[in-house]
């Protein structure tokens, strides 16, 4: 019960701060980066 919906926000909730950390990083760098964006966009 708790345990496993424990563990699917946790899971959730680390996908999206790693994307959003990703995200940002591109975004204060875009032309070193846009490549990358389109990797990670084709990806998710």
């Amino acid at each position: 019960g708790a345990l496993v919906i424990g563990l699917f926000f946790s899971c959730l909730g680390y996908i999206l701060y790693t994307k959003f950390k990703t995200v940002s990083n591109i975004d204060s760098s875009p032309k070193e980066n846009r490549l990358d964006y389109k990797k990670i966009e084709s990806v998710h």
